[in-house]
């Protein structure tokens, strides 16, 4: 998420781990076509966001499903799709 304090959003005004991401990508992040941008944009909140899902509850998928009003399932699909495994976060 980013939060600006003018009409616009700026680099400045983006999360860190977003402008890492975008130098740290072949194209250095300068003429990304939106549609990737955005996809890695959303990739990365996801990560962030499941991994503090999983400490919040400590690793119980029903709880953490519960907090993000997701299915169990859902929250299944994305774990698995960010490699991320509840077990580590008991």
């Amino acid at each position: 998420m980013a939060v600006a304090s003018g009409p616009w959003i700026t680099p400045l005004d983006l999360p860190e781990h977003i402008l890492r991401a975008l130098r740290e990508s072949p194209e250095g992040g300068a003429c990304l076509p939106y549609a990737q941008a955005r996809k890695m944009a959303v990739r990365e909140f996801e990560r962030q966001y499941l991994i503090r899902l999983l400490a919040q509850s400590r690793g119980n998928i029903t709880e953490a499903a519960r907090i993000a009003g997701l299915r169990r399932t859902s929250v299944y699909k994305l774990l698995r799709r960010h490699g991320l495994v509840p077990k580590g976060f008991r």
